[in-house]
């Protein structure tokens, strides 16, 4: 799990410098529970605009709590630029971990990506280490 979130934190780094992604990183005293209900309440939304999925996604929203760091970070990307983040790093001959044929990035196409449709990709609340993501599809 943790070779996935270093992967894909890899691919939105790489394409802050290339694309023109909303980014925010934020220090926070405390768990940020306004900003991540904030956002269950827009994947709340989409999920009810868009029964079963249907729809195509364009957006990828992540948000990121680190409570060891006490840092929030917020990003918005477009589904093209994350798509060639992943064919980018796909390309890394380098990562043995993308050669997982297990691994999604194997899969994942920007067609494929789109298909998703709007809502959720991921939650975790990791509170052991005080971890908690959101990424979800707009």
């Amino acid at each position: 799990m943790a070779a996935v979130i270093r992967n894909t934190l890899l691919i939105f780094i790489a394409l802050t410098f290339v694309a023109c992604p909303k980014v925010t990183d934020t220090e926070v005293n405390g768990f940020p529970t306004k900003e991540f209900q904030a956002a269950e309440r827009q994947i709340a939304a989409l999920e009810q605009a868009h029964p079963h999925r249907k729809g195509k996604a364009e957006e990828v929203h992540i948000l990121i709590y680190d409570r060891e760091d006490g840092d929030l970070v917020q990003m918005q990307l477009s589904l093209r630029m994350v798509a060639w983040g992943i064919h980018f790093i796909k390309e890394d001959e380098d990562s043995e971990d993308l050669h997982d044929p297990l691994n999604p990035l194997n899969h994942m196409t920007l067609r494929q990506l789109r298909k998703l449709g709007p809502g959720l990709l991921v939650k975790v609340d990791d509170e052991e280490d005080g971890s908690h993501v959101l990424i979800w599809l707009s």
